[in-house]
């Protein structure tokens, strides 16, 4: 429980981090300017910023504060110019700019106030209502006081009191020496802070970026902010509310507009962080090959996706790779069809769960395999093949947020918005079951239930406009999101932003509302097909028919009974796959193998193909000394003993065998058992990990080590059928009889349709010589069985 808890801080931590370091390069990307100040042409002023600076120039008029005039400040190099409207007390000697930032949002985000004054000594006394985050460092010839939402009123009364603790006086400016002034003290402002290493020249004088250490620092502030501050709800003016709702629909569309023609893709060096982050996380669940098979299977499921973004015309194709999660490819387009998305999200898993099952395919069918492979280990096929198909199968599936998931959502959910966001509650609770087990699936669950609030927002206001939004012209968005944002002023506690994402959830569900029935039934056929196909081709490739057929029979036998069961079936299928092939084709097979040891004799795969083929031609000797090779070489692989248990066995040696078998569970169950006890040590009442010992302590032989973990499971949970029954079969081998009987009596109180319970108690009682009873026994058995 505690390694767990560990595991989730950790990975909790790591998602933050990451997080700030996007944001921080995000911010490291912005090209700013120093502080360009020209007087604009008044005609081309926004009549949507006009009526929200209104209340303000009447404040400031009350004040006696008279209009200079119009300016355009330049500050980034792409962004718009935000709009200056100066404004000069009677004294000429205090300032007030009146500055609205484009796009122009809302009036508590887009607006800014400076008062401001020069002393005689040319120092800036400031005092603003903007949040200074400490980007630039302090400057000598600057007082700046931040007085974050405040009113005018409030600004020039700090200001006043500022202006009389100094000894020295303001001195009146023209409009124009003003501004000259002030761009010559933030150039010098700006180049102390770049000299001090907060910011880095791109065009020395002119243009600059923030450093990544500058940069951190103001997102950790920004963020801690956002969480942690407590929100302030005050209103210095509002809009009345046509306003309200003009600027709101139009700064929506701008920025749809903006977003639509960005061709912008995300920088080469985060993607690549992004997968060597990712690569470590996964460092130490997988071995080197594996872990490159598994990174390869990411990229080719992820450019699956962007490939058929760009083949619809989505702008600013991207991925980021998320550590201990998976990753996200991600590209815009604002009115993407239903049919679009639904390709997208079915060209991630399909590519890869086809090659999977095709290389499976070629892998089972013998010689083909050997000549398409030649001189690779026959294993990383194996696994390349097991990878593909179980991450994209997994995808596949009608659980959201998978990419099945998605589409099910798309095609089946999406016309009735409280329907789907209980599809997505259902999905966000399954990931949750599965994470109970896996922290980082845990995690994951909670980042998707957390959007589900959201959507239930989305649904409601899409519920209410639902029939208004039909009469409207899918192509006249502006019509559209006039209405949405008309309708949105019944919740005046939401902000611009929430606004702004429910409208484009809206707009999202109206395009894929509109689509035709035929459309939705077709594509819902195409993924069915996919999913089936997937699912068979799955099992197919990852199960061979004997192994499907043992699977079926194995079910409700105990564990000693399974192992059993398995070697015999192993020597079986070896005499029969003997008597039906002809000798050519284990010729073949080990002329093959044979090539490829003496191109690398280091392949273990290799010896041991031929020594089972050798062992199939009945060349016990040839199979022995194939496998003696490998235990010569590679001590730690469990198989070889296993070949050699069963050439033995073929030889009538048992003694022998038995040894051999014993070696290979030490070999193969002894780490299992370190692992297990070490998670243990860490939480003695792991179950999990008590059975998982108890279970490898068992199939090495070691049955008292096993009854010893069994009975501590018990004491923790002493409702667990299934321990009961493992505990009781060990006590039977013991001929513990009447151990094993009160085991299984409690195990069948607490379940009494347990047919395996049954089946148990039936072979105690044939060997404590009472068929009446396991004969009753057995019948129950078979009863619940079927």
């Amino acid at each position: 429980m505690l390694s767990n808890l560990a595991l989730v801080i950790l990975v909790s931590f790591i998602f933050f981090l990451s997080l700030v370091i996007f944001a921080s390069y995000k911010v490291t990307q912005i090209v700013q300017a120093i502080s360009k100040i020209e007087i604009s042409d008044p005609d081309k002023f926004p009549p949507i910023i006009n009526k929200a600076l209104k209340d303000y120039i009447q404040n400031l008029k009350s004040l006696n504060f008279k209009f200079i005039g119009y300016y355009h400040i330049f500050t980034t190099a792409n962004d718009p110019p935000a709009w200056e409207l100066l404004f000069q007390d009677p004294s000429s000697s205090k300032y007030c700019c009146l500055i609205a930032l484009q796009p122009f949002q809302d009036v508590q985000k887009s607006i800014f106030i400076e008062m401001l004054s020069i002393l005689q000594n040319s120092t800036f006394v400031i005092t603003t209502n903007i949040k200074d985050y400490g980007s630039f460092l302090p400057y000598s010839g600057e007082i700046k006081q931040s007085l974050v939402h405040a009113s005018i009123n409030d600004l020039l009364y700090t200001h006043e009191l500022q202006l009389r603790k100094s000894t020295v006086s303001p001195i009146a400016l023209e409009p124009n020496a003003f501004h000259t002034k002030l761009m010559e003290h933030n150039k010098a402002h700006t180049t102390l802070s770049v000299n001090s290493g907060n910011f880095h020249w791109i065009e020395e004088g002119n243009t600059y970026r923030h450093s990544f250490k500058n940069a951190t620092k103001l997102v950790i502030n920004i963020l801690f902010e956002q969480w942690f501050s407590p929100k302030n709800t005050k209103t210095t003016y509002t809009l009345d509310q046509n306003t309200q709702i003009e600027y709101e629909t139009q700064t929506f569309l701008e920025s749809r507009a903006s977003r639509s023609v960005e061709t912008k893709s995300q920088s080469k060096w985060l993607i690549l962080a992004s997968l060597a982050a990712f690569t470590a996380s996964f460092a130490t669940q997988f071995e080197p090959i594996a872990l490159l098979i598994f990174i390869g299977a990411i990229i080719l499921h992820e450019g699956g996706h962007l490939l058929a973004m760009l083949l619809f015309g989505y702008s600013s194709p991207s991925v980021l790779f998320i550590p201990f999660l998976g990753a996200l490819a991600t590209a815009r387009k604002e009115n993407a069809s239903l049919t679009e998305k639904f390709w997208i999200s079915l060209a991630g898993p399909l590519p890869g769960l086809i090659l999977g099952i095709g290389i499976a395919i070629a892998g089972n069918s013998g010689q083909a395999f050997a000549s398409l492979f030649n001189n690779l280990s026959e294993n990383i096929w194996q696994e390349t093949s097991s990878i593909l198909i179980i991450l994209n199968l997994f995808n596949l599936l009608p659980i959201y947020p998978l990419d099945g998931g998605q589409i099910s959502d798309l095609l089946v959910f999406s016309r009735n918005p409280y329907l789907g966001c209980i599809y997505k509650s259902f999905g966000a609770l399954m990931l949750f079951l599965l994470g109970l087990s896996n922290p980082l699936i845990l995690i994951f669950s909670i980042l998707i239930a957390a959007s589900i609030p959201a959507s239930f927002k989305i649904a409601r206001w899409s519920s209410e406009l639902r029939q208004d939004l039909r009469e409207i012209p899918e192509q006249d968005e502006a019509a559209a999101a006039q209405l949405i944002f008309t309708k949105l002023q019944d919740a005046p506690e939401l902000s611009y932003a929430q606004k702004k994402a429910i409208a484009s959830g809206i707009l999202e569900m109206q395009r894929t509302d509109t689509a035709p029935l035929r459309s939705r039934i077709g594509l819902s056929i195409i993924y069915l097909v996919c999913l089936v196909v997937g699912i068979c081709g799955g099992i197919y490739s990852l199960f061979s028919p004997r192994q499907l057929e043992a699977i079926v029979q194995d079910v409700g036998k105990s564990e000693s009974q399974k192992r059993e069961a398995q070697f015999r079936r192993s020597v079986e299928n070896f005499k029969q796959y003997a008597s039906q092939q002809n000798e050519e084709a284990f010729r073949q097979e080990i002329k093959t193998a044979t090539q490829k040891i003496q191109n690398n004799p280091q392949d273990s795969t290799a010896y041991l193909r031929r020594g089972y083929a050798k062992l199939a031609l009945k060349d016990i000797e040839g199979s022995i000394t194939d496998a003696n090779l490998v235990i010569n070489q590679f001590p730690d692989i469990f198989e070889s003993y296993y070949l050699r248990s069963q050439a033995h066995t073929l030889a009538g040696d048992l003694h022998q065998a038995k040894a051999d078998r014993q070696k290979g569970n030490e070999i193969r169950w002894l780490p299992e058992i370190a692992k297990a006890t070490k998670k243990i040590k860490q939480n003695p009442e792991n179950i999990e990990a008590l059975m998982r010992r108890g279970n490898a302590k068992q199939n090495i032989g070691d049955q008292n080590g096993a009854i010893q973990d069994y009975s501590t499971a018990l004491q923790i949970n002493p409702q667990n059928t299934e321990t009961l029954i493992k505990r009781a079969l060990l006590y039977q081998q013991q001929e513990r009889y009447p151990a094993a009987l009160k085991d299984l009596n409690l195990a069948l109180s607490i379940d009494p349709k347990n047919a395996w319970a049954y089946e148990s108690r039936a072979e105690i009682h044939f060997d404590m010589g009472y068929p009446n009873k396991a004969k009753a026994d057995l019948t129950k058995s078979e009863e619940f069985f079927n």
